[in-house]
């Protein structure tokens, strides 16, 4: 992937970022690019080689609107095992497509209720993968549909 400034990525961990500045790390003489976070405004420095591991370019809004249309029919599967679960859960979000976390936070959803229903919350990690899996869901629909965050929210909300 070839990445310029003003470029915007999804990075695995952290949801869409911007490309903000490629630098030349004198000591390692390596290139190195600063993102920024579009939600946190946190920043991070990925090696040149390395961001095929980490980053993904943005969805499309014909992709991002056709996976919300195939995410209707998906079938919800997730293990009742924590340790099960979470490796589940982690390579969806180590997968990093939009369709992996939009499928992620579906089975969160789905288990949110479950829990509810015997009055009970979601357990920790589970709330952390709910909350990454919503950043990087919702931070990508407003930038590739053009909506704000609430509108982003709702959408997203009709959907399951």
């Amino acid at each position: 992937m070839q990445l310029t400034v003003g470029d915007y990525v999804v990075h695995s961990g952290y949801g869409v970022c911007s490309v903000v500045e490629k630098k030349l790390n004198q000591q390692l003489n390596k290139y190195f690019f600063l993102l920024k976070t579009t939600s946190t405004n946190l920043s991070i420095m990925i090696p040149e080689e390395k961001i095929d591991l980490f980053l993904r370019p943005v969805t499309d809004k014909k992709t991002c609107l056709s996976v919300f249309e195939q995410s209707k029919t998906k079938c919800i599967e997730y293990s009742k095992d924590n340790k099960i679960r979470k490796t589940q859960f982690q390579s969806l979000v180590d997968a990093n497509t939009f369709q992996d976390s939009l499928y992620l936070l579906k089975c969160l959803y789905a288990l949110m209720e479950e829990k509810k229903k015997e009055k009970k919350t979601l357990g920790s990690f589970d709330t952390q993968f709910l909350q990454q899996a919503q950043r990087k869901v919702l931070d990508e629909m407003v930038l590739v549909l053009d909506l704000s965050k609430v509108q982003a929210e709702e959408l997203l909300k009709s959907q399951f």
